[in-house]
């Protein structure tokens, strides 16, 4: 095992504990043997605007680093492999319930970034079949201020340059915005009652060499790391001071005290008054380390 960088990445601590690995796609016989030797299993789903593009997440999911880093297809609790499980090697009810919901989350995301696409391909001939636009005369430019407006939800035709907020005020002006926009409206919603998000479920297990730990029994290991790493900085700070900063790093990290303790501190603060707050400093920054 290597050693974590520091860095608040999730690449760097995979890669520190040796979970950097691909998943391994199996055939459905040595799959099932795999769920019978472990008794897990677990669904995972994700979803994006196209099967194009669910494609090339499937591929990253199953060749890159996408199915830990979750940069791309988002992630909801935090970065990793994130999974409804069971125990008892079968796809219950709550995985599936599960799975749908999530498909129902994803769909959400997928419609806005489709719906976006379809806003950004569309041409000044769609606006003119529209019946709300019939006999009505539409430039390029009307069309590509119209459609640079309702790309940016936070832009409105004040902030446009000069030229473009010259050619809004006079679609306004016209009427054409108002019929630009039930043409619009019109279209959209179209859009969205034949939209279909791709989505794709992967079923997962855990090979027979995964180590599995308690959450419990993680959060104990993390406790006692942080504090072995924090007695052993005071230890190291504490040797260089003398006795009076030994016995304020005993009380300050609740171990066991007596009186003559507490009386060193007293003495010590008093005659290195500076030395001692340098020492409670000390010991905020190594608990946050820790």
């Amino acid at each position: 095992m290597s050693s974590y960088s520091g860095k608040r990445d999730i690449r760097s601590v995979i890669k520190a504990q040796g979970f950097d690995g691909l998943p391994k796609v199996v055939k459905k016989k040595d799959f099932d043997n795999a769920v019978k030797a472990s008794g897990f299993i677990a669904q995972r789903t994700y979803t994006a605007s196209s099967e194009k593009v669910l494609e090339l997440y499937r591929k990253m999911l199953y060749n890159g680093e996408w199915y830990v880093d979750c940069t791309v297809g988002g992630a909801q609790y935090g970065q990793g492999m994130y999974c409804a499980a069971d125990w008892d090697g079968n796809l219950s009810d709550g995985i599936k319930a599960e799975m749908k919901h999530y498909q129902e989350l994803g769909a959400e995301r997928a419609i806005t970034e489709a719906k976006g696409d379809f806003v950004r391909g569309l041409k000044k001939k769609d606006f003119e079949k529209s019946s709300y636009l019939s006999g009505v005369p539409l430039s390029e430019q009307e069309i590509s201020v119209f459609k640079k407006l309702k790309s940016d939800p936070n832009l409105s035709g004040y902030k446009l340059p000069n030229d473009e907020k010259a050619v809004w005020q006079g679609m306004i002006d016209s009427g054409k915005m108002g019929k630009l926009n039930l043409a619009y409206e019109d279209m959209t919603d179209d859009f969205s009652s034949s939209y279909k998000a791709a989505s794709r479920t992967e079923t997962i297990t855990l090979d027979p060499s995964a180590k599995v730990v308690k959450y419990n029994d993680i959060v104990q290991m993390r406790d006692n790391e942080g504090k072995a790493y924090r007695d052993n900085q005071l230890s190291q700070y504490a040797a260089s001071k003398g006795e009076g900063c030994e016995a304020l790093f005993k009380i300050q990290t609740g171990q066991k005290v007596e009186n003559s303790d507490f009386d060193k501190v007293l003495q010590w603060q008093a005659t290195n008054p500076e030395e001692y707050q340098a020492a409670m400093s000390f010991v905020i920054e190594a608990q946050k380390k820790a």
